[in-house]
């Protein structure tokens, strides 16, 4: 039974407007003659660093605007090249990275589940077929009888043994 107190987190009544800003991030969309941008005002920083927009040394204590094309994402390298030119359901990872496609095949979350396990599975021992007996191994020895310590404990009578004390049967 709730409590007649009032929540001292926000007066009752009491609605602050949502700040789009604070939402976005502090991005903001702009156009312009040469296309869309999305732009960001980024506070001095107490240490020099290299800006992910232009890639250029920002020193201590300066602000910095970083715009980026509004059909970019903002990073570098082979894969995020591949998701910018992507179009397809896998964003055209599935050849680089083979166990994408099990992922996008799964229809349900226990399908997608089941797919995690057996691809992390199938990593673990693709990292330790060579080593015998090392700290690695032993790790992914671990991880492996979690794996199996939580697949046993979730079976079908367990599950209902769980609704039903959950529904007081």
């Amino acid at each position: 039974m709730p409590s007649g107190r009032k929540s001292t987190k926000r007066p009752w009544g009491e609605h602050r407007e949502l700040d789009v800003d604070r939402a976005r991030a502090g991005t903001r969309p702009e156009s312009g003659p040469d296309g869309d941008w999305t732009v960001r005002n980024v506070a001095a920083s107490e240490k020099a660093y290299v800006c992910p927009g232009c890639r250029q040394t920002v020193p201590a204590g300066t602000p910095h605007v970083v715009a980026w094309r509004a059909d970019h994402v903002l990073g570098e390298g082979e894969i995020v090249e591949q998701l910018g030119r992507a179009s397809a359901e896998d964003f055209g990872l599935g050849q680089e990275i083979p166990w994408i496609e099990r992922l996008v095949e799964a229809r349900d979350p226990l399908q997608l589940e089941d797919t995690i396990e057996q691809i992390l599975w199938d990593y673990l021992d693709e990292q330790t077929t060579q080593v015998y007996f090392d700290f690695e191994v032993i790790l992914a020895y671990l991880l492996k009888l979690q794996l199996l310590e939580k697949r046993l404990a979730l079976s079908e009578e367990r599950g209902m043994e769980i609704v039903r004390h959950l529904e007081g049967v």
